[in-house]
C-alpha cells in the first residue's frame, strides 16, 4: 500500500508543478512573504492532505498536508533565494543541477511521509 500512496504523492507533485503552475504566470518565489509562493506550496498542501485521506485519519493527513506546505515553501524559497543570489540563469547547467536537488529534496519528502503513514497504518 505504501508503494500506492508514494506514486500517489508523485503524481500529485508532477499536477501541481506542472500544470497548475503552467496557469498560472511565472512569479518571483524569492520573497518568503510572496503569495505566488505559498499559493503553490499550498496547492501541495492541500492535494497531499486529500491524497493522505485515502488512507489515514484526517488529523494525520492534515498533518502531513500542513508537512508538505511548509517543506515545499522552504525547498522552494531557498531554490529561487539561491538563484537570485548567484544570478543563475534558468537554461543553464547550474540551474539544472539545482532543480535536480529541488526535485530530490521534495521525493525525499514524500518517502518521509509516506513512512510516517506506514508507522501507521
Amino acid at each position: 500500500m505504501t508503494t500506492t500512496i508514494f506514486l500517489l504523492l508523485l503524481l500529485k507533485h508532477t499536477f501541481c508543478d506542472l500544470l497548475l503552475q503552467s496557469l498560472r504566470a511565472p512569479a518571483d518565489k524569492s520573497k518568503i512573504t510572496s503569495w505566488a509562493l505559498h499559493r503553490h506550496c499550498l496547492d501541495h498542501g492541500v492535494f497531499a492532505f486529500i491524497v493522505c485521506l485515502f488512507f489515514v485519519d484526517y488529523k494525520l493527513a492534515f498533518m502531513l498536508g500542513l508537512f508538505d506546505y511548509a517543506t515545499h515553501t522552504l525547498i522552494d524559497y531557498t531554490k529561487h533565494r539561491v538563484m537570485k543570489h548567484y544570478d543563475i540563469a534558468k537554461n543553464g547547467k547550474i540551474f539544472w543541477s539545482l532543480q535536480t536537488l529541488d526535485q530530490a529534496s521534495h521525493y525525499t519528502v514524500y518517502f518521509i511521509m509516506v513512512s510516517i503513514i506506514g508507522m501507521n497504518i
